[in-house]
């Protein structure tokens, strides 16, 4: 993803060919971020077939259980905004997202909160995500203003050097580009929840290796995707049930929902998205037929 990813496109296809070459020589060579995520996905799927397996049984449980997906809200608008949760709350989708800190917008934000709020009172729930976009000055008292919203948690208020700086904040937070810079333990112990990629984090199997850690160290998990098409979508899917299958109480709604890039893509039936939830498919590998996706 252009402007989030550290990798670029290019080192990825490098990387993948390079990779092909040592697996035909015999020779070992690592993978990391997308590049790790493409092959563990093709594994994934090709052994899932193999064994007439869904994905997420090879990942946890194969006794696994519905996840509630949550709902990025993308207006700039009151009246839109409240438009887009009435149609998340139709299709059954009660926590909602929304985007904070774009420059000299912050006011107008708290207004579409508040509206919001306002509207659906307790019936929803609000997450924040900041994009490290608060400076270090002005985040206390922006995220004293967030804080009347009760919001569930806000991701990466301010950047990733200065999270450890920031000190008590009355609304959790969770990591989640940060998570791209690798483990550190005094920055996972000043959060609460942690945003699982697989396209930015390694792929499904690296995801949920990371979960047992940071669950491990005290934390909430929930599980997005990077505006990945179909297959990518897919996997991020398997790795959100099975990580639901093994730690139930741990993950929280889902950030897996249908979005607008999918109409780059022939239509697939994804069937593990069924009326606000993630549910459990008995395909096997991905689910996804080869057809459907015009291979």
């Amino acid at each position: 993803m252009p402007g989030y990813s550290v990798q670029t496109l290019e080192a990825c296809e490098a990387s993948l060919s390079g990779w092909c070459d040592t697996q035909q020589s015999g020779a070992q060579t690592d993978l990391s971020g997308a590049a790790r995520c493409a092959v563990e996905t093709a594994l994934l799927d090709l052994t899932g077939h193999q064994r007439g397996l869904p994905a997420h049984a090879l990942l946890g449980s194969a006794i696994a259980h519905s996840v509630p997906l949550s709902a990025l809200l993308l207006s700039e608008t009151v009246d839109g905004v409240l438009a887009e949760a009435e149609r998340a709350v139709g299709r059954g989708v009660f926590t909602l997202k929304l985007k904070v800190g774009s420059p000299g917008l912050f006011n107008a934000e708290l207004r579409r909160l508040h509206a919001l709020r306002d509207r659906f009172g307790n019936r929803i729930a609000l997450r924040l995500d900041a994009n490290g976009a608060f400076s270090l000055k002005d985040a206390p008292t922006r995220l004293a203003a967030l804080a009347e919203l009760k919001p569930e948690f806000i991701e990466e208020p301010v950047a990733r050097q200065d999270l450890l700086a920031l000190g008590p904040s009355p609304i959790p937070i969770a990591l989640d580009e940060s998570l791209q810079g690798g483990w550190e333990e005094a920055l996972v112990e000043s959060v609460a929840v942690a945003v699982l990629k697989p396209m930015i984090l390694g792929g499904p199997q690296t995801c949920v290796a990371l979960a047992a850690r940071l669950i491990d160290a005290g934390l909430r998990l929930t599980v997005s995707h990077t505006w990945d098409g179909p297959i990518g979508l897919a996997a991020a899917a398997a790795t959100a049930l099975a990580i639901g299958a093994r730690w139930p109480s741990r993950l929280l709604a889902c950030g897996l929902e249908r979005h607008p890039g999918l109409a780059a893509w022939p239509s697939v039936d994804l069937p593990f998205l069924k009326a606000g939830e993630l549910v459990p498919s008995a395909r096997p590998g991905l689910g996804l037929s080869a057809f459907e996706l015009g291979a």
